[in-house]
């Protein structure tokens, strides 16, 4: 027959009887240090092994908070002048500073900005021999003693600190401590104060552990790639940016691409030899929004990759721009899901005279038999793709050929504004009319798209829009 229960009669532990008898011995802080440091104040007591802990907080009414502190600072200034009279200087010294100090926690409770709690802190160790019970006891008093807490056996009430270290939110013993707001958070068992990843680049120090941060974008851990960084001017946003480009291009082989407004991350690109492409109505840089390139997409049923054209997901990217185009800075009403209609209509159309489909193999020329490796993918002679301009030459006959009086005022609004956008008619904003002037080539380590240049608002919010469009925010 197996005897199961608890023998209580020990005066400084317990037998736990079952199988193999199991020995506990319950302990209470007894003393505490002046100041609580978080994550350090009771992480030793909570990692230690095999060992139960519970904290019991009560907070404390603040008439009673005010009368305490009242009679403790009375008691304090009475001690400190006997202290003078004595001539004991470093007593009376040290008694000022706790007067002084429980008056500001006094004056902050009345204000409302801070609290006082009643804490017990009790734990209880277990161990399959007295002989071990006895060497953690020691191991865990060295280790509280680190900072500067004191534990103590509860001598002869070994079963009642068991009962209240039971999950029943019972505290059986009288023995507490006094914490303000600020202390008490400190004893909540998040036992490290470590951030950043096992792996990445370094960030910094940890102050408090004198540790590296590493920060790995790209870590598993992370539900995206996604970032955003906040800060008031001079803070170190930019800075922070540049650093996190740099140290993983160098350390962890990533591209970066800046869309730079500014101005400030070309020195940066050169640096790590990357490209600095600048945007402006001076420079002949041209990016053509109605560029196209083949996706590698995984083969949902034989997990090989293929390449393919998705012509509809560009035709909407395309719409998409150029309706941001046409709103410009008015951000007019009357541009509605029917002038989108019409875009997208000639943008379908532009591929189409193209030839271009959602084959892979229409974005090629198939004129004669020659392959130049030195020209493209493959091998093969790249298309000229779609412009603005020959969108915008296509938008102006469709309005000539069009007899629908609903689609009238779209077609002339679209033929007024769009006009600023094409480079034939000397339009101020002609960036991106044209074939692509510039490539992104696979494993450049930096590219800048410097549009600082751009003066006007709606300009640089085209860029962006357009830049995007190009598929090239995947690479950021």
């Amino acid at each position: 027959m197996l005897l199961v229960g608890v023998d209580a009669s020990y005066t400084n532990h317990i037998a736990i009887m079952s199988s193999r008898t199991r020995y506990a011995r319950s302990m209470i802080v007894s003393t505490l240090p002046r100041m609580c440091t978080f994550p350090e104040f009771l992480r030793g007591m909570y990692t230690f092994g095999d060992i139960n802990v519970s904290v019991f907080i009560s907070p404390v009414s603040e008439s009673s908070s005010q009368t305490d502190l009242n009679r403790t600072i009375n008691e304090l200034e009475s001690e400190r002048i006997v202290a003078q009279d004595r001539g004991d200087i470093n007593r009376e010294r040290v008694l000022l500073q706790k007067r002084l100090e429980a008056e500001e926690l006094r004056d902050t409770i009345a204000a409302g900005l801070n609290r006082l709690f009643s804490s017990t802190i009790v734990a209880t160790l277990f161990a399959y021999s007295i002989e071990e019970l006895d060497k953690y006891t020691e191991l865990l008093s060295n280790e509280m003693a680190k900072n500067l807490i004191d534990i103590k056996p509860t001598w002869a009430m070994q079963d009642t600190a068991f009962r209240t270290n039971l999950p029943f939110n019972d505290n059986k013993l009288s023995k507490s401590h006094t914490f303000d707001r600020r202390a008490m958070s400190t004893v909540f068992p998040f036992f490290t104060s470590d951030i950043g990843h096992e792996t990445g680049i370094p960030l910094g120090f940890n102050k408090q552990t004198g540790l590296p941060i590493l920060y790995d974008n790209f870590s598993s851990k992370l539900s995206n790639y996604n970032m955003v960084i906040f800060g008031k001017s001079g803070a170190g946003k930019s800075v922070t940016v540049k650093m996190l480009s740099a140290r993983s291009s160098i350390l962890m082989g990533i591209d970066s691409l800046a869309l730079d407004a500014e101005g400030e991350y070309g020195i940066v690109a050169e640096s790590l030899g990357g490209v600095n492409v600048v945007i402006s109505p001076n420079s002949k840089t041209i990016i053509n929004i109605f560029d196209i390139e083949p996706e590698n997409m995984k083969d949902e049923i034989t997990g090989k990759e293929r390449a393919v054209l998705n012509i509809e997901n560009k035709v909407e990217d395309v719409t998409q721009g150029l309706l941001t185009m046409a709103r410009g800075s008015t951000k007019s009403e009357e541009v509605n899901e029917l002038t989108k209609q019409i875009i997208s209509e000639a943008v379908l159309e532009e591929y189409t005279a193209k030839g271009i489909t959602n084959n892979v193999d229409s974005l090629y020329s198939n004129e004669g038999n020659h392959i130049d490796i030195s020209k493209n993918y493959l091998g093969r002679t790249k298309k000229d793709m779609p412009t603005i301009g020959s969108w915008y030459k296509r938008i102006c006959k469709k309005a000539e050929e069009n007899q629908n009086p609903d689609y009238r005022f779209h077609y002339s609004y679209l033929v007024k504004v769009m006009k600023q956008y094409v480079r034939e008619l000397q339009g101020q904003m002609a960036y991106f009319d044209g074939q692509s002037t510039f490539e992104l080539l696979e494993g450049m380590p930096f590219i800048n798209l410097d549009i600082s240049r751009v003066r006007r608002e709606i300009c640089k919010t085209t860029c962006s829009t357009s830049i995007v469009i190009l598929g090239l925010g995947e690479i950021c």
